[in-house]
């Protein structure tokens, strides 16, 4: 997990983003403990890391949720290797659908995952939340406020 979070650094820098927008490597240890969610990675001869990504695996479905890639390696393509043999093993386990996940305004992302055949979809996101967590929230909101 740390070499991936070297590799997340890197391409944060190479996106215009300070260390501190992106995730804490507590976070990516923490998400990596759930029993679907799996690092993946495409290693150089020498044995380093040159891409990788984080995925969610349900029983048909595979989500790429995180991914990073070191720039300096870029040019050997490793994050299309790595995402082949997702996509493989996406079959291989019975998955029918390989999901890139929106690319957060990133042109060069977008692309990259064009060029496998991806097709944006677009879909409503439907959230609840009970009348007994919005009073919760209102009143702690209200709380913080007489404070000021």
């Amino acid at each position: 997990m740390r070499e991936y979070f070297a590799i997340y650094r890197d391409s944060l820098r190479r996106w215009g983003k300070g260390e501190s927008e992106g995730y804490k490597l507590e976070w990516i240890e923490h998400l990596a403990t759930a029993e679907s969610v799996e690092l993946w990675c495409a290693r150089i001869a020498d044995g380093r890391m040159a891409a990788g990504g984080i995925f969610v695996f349900a029983p048909r479905h595979t989500v790429y949720w995180h991914g990073a890639m070191l720039e300096e390696l870029a040019a050997s393509r490793p994050a299309n290797a790595l995402h082949h043999a997702l996509i493989a093993e996406s079959r291989r386990r019975g998955c029918r659908l390989y999901d890139f996940n929106p690319s957060s305004g990133h042109a060069g992302t977008d692309e990259f995952k064009r060029s496998f055949g991806a097709r944006e979809h677009q879909f409503s996101i439907w959230s609840f939340r009970s009348p007994i967590a919005t009073r919760v929230a209102s009143g702690a909101q209200r709380a913080r406020g007489r404070r000021v």
